[in-house]
């Protein structure tokens, strides 16, 4: 599985962790795969909380949420 050049221009954010030759199928090696993910999440988290906040910006702004929900900041 890849993703096309369409695909990841249209990404807000993309996320490359370092797993070697390990496809993202290999349960076996499950753990590493998640520690990998979460390594590369944690690098980018500056850039994943600026795009969630920004959305969270436009949809209150355009009344597609409640005010009554709560911001998960």
């Amino acid at each position: 599985y890849s993703l096309t050049r369409l695909q990841l221009e249209k990404a807000d954010v993309i996320l490359r962790p370092e797993v070697g030759r390990y496809h993202w199928s290999e349960f076996n090696h499950i753990d590493f795969l998640i520690t990998a993910g979460m390594s590369e999440a944690q690098r980018h988290i500056k850039q994943i909380k600026k795009v969630i906040s920004r959305r969270y910006f436009f949809m209150k702004k355009y009344h597609l949420i409640k005010s009554s929900q709560k911001s998960h900041k």
